[in-house]
């Protein structure tokens, strides 16, 4: 490959449409005719990155304030999770494990499970697991006839 002494140019435009070719030996200066005024990067009426770049720190400042919110809904229902807690309850851990809350601490609590007793964090409590009302008697469903 054999390089002229002149291997460089460059193209410099300026606001009129004329380009000027820099480096290009017998190269003068051309003129082009103006894009049109719908055509991406010609005219003002282009809206260009401002309504995007509008909308994302917006939407950062939502999803923060939603996050925050969420968080601070969590640590009130805990807080009174753990306030109504008293002897005797049965309770579900974090770890699946329910029991009967045998003793209470001010960072611990006792369950005692069908083995024996385990001793928890109180910030490990789920939730209080309610008994569920059933009847004695188990009603039959009438068999539904089914069209065929």
């Amino acid at each position: 490959m054999i390089l002229n002494d002149v291997s460089v140019f460059t193209l410099a435009q300026n606001g009129t449409g004329t380009v000027e070719a820099v480096g290009v030996p017998g190269a003068g200066t051309t003129t082009t005719p103006p894009p049109p005024a719908g055509a991406p990067g010609g005219g003002a009426s282009s809206p260009g990155m401002g309504p995007i770049m509008w909308l994302l720190p917006v939407m950062l400042v939502v999803m923060i304030l939603v996050s925050v919110m969420g968080s601070r809904k969590e640590k009130k229902r805990q807080a009174e999770l753990l306030s109504s807690v008293k002897k005797g309850d049965k309770v579900q851990m974090l770890g699946g494990v329910i029991g009967t809350v045998a003793e209470l601490g001010e960072t611990e609590i006792v369950l005692r499970v069908e083995e024996g007793k385990i001793r928890f964090a109180k910030s490990a409590l789920q939730g209080l697991v309610r008994p569920t009302v059933a009847s004695g008697t188990v009603e039959a469903k009438p068999e539904a006839k089914v069209p065929v």
